[in-house]
């Protein structure tokens, strides 16, 4: 048995919105291969990691990488980018402002996988206890 929790804490105080801080990873996309989020490599090359970046840019106006920022539009944005580059996997790591806002959201090819963090507390154990 196990216990989930969720804590929450105080964003940034007096700016407006939501802000979330992204890093983008591009990988070649081995469709059928599973890969824990640990695993994951960057196998593209730094010029398909450039394209990326710069057609994402294209997309929005700004780059979202480069600091917090509110980007309500990310998911539609990247499904759309994704379909741009069919040879690649796209992982968008976020972390937001609250504490359990940590995230994977993977794009492929217009189709996408959102991964949130799980916070598991192991069970209690007798046998752990010391003085």
């Amino acid at each position: 048995m196990t216990c989930r929790i969720s804590v929450t804490l105080i964003g940034h105080l007096g700016r407006m919105g939501y802000y979330t801080y992204h890093e983008l990873h591009v990988g070649k996309a081995n469709v059928g291969k599973s890969e824990s989020a640990h695993e994951f490599k960057d196998y593209a090359e730094d010029v398909d990691y450039a394209r990326v970046l710069e057609e994402v840019e294209k997309q929005i106006g700004f780059n979202p990488f480069d600091d917090d920022c509110k980007w309500y539009s990310s998911q539609q944005d990247m499904l759309e980018v994704s379909k741009k580059f069919p040879e690649l996997l796209i992982r968008v790591h976020g972390n937001g402002e609250e504490s359990d806002d940590i995230w994977y959201h993977y794009f492929h090819n217009g189709k996408q996988q959102f991964c949130k963090v799980e916070f598991v507390f192991p069970d209690m154990d007798w046998k752990k206890f010391e003085v």
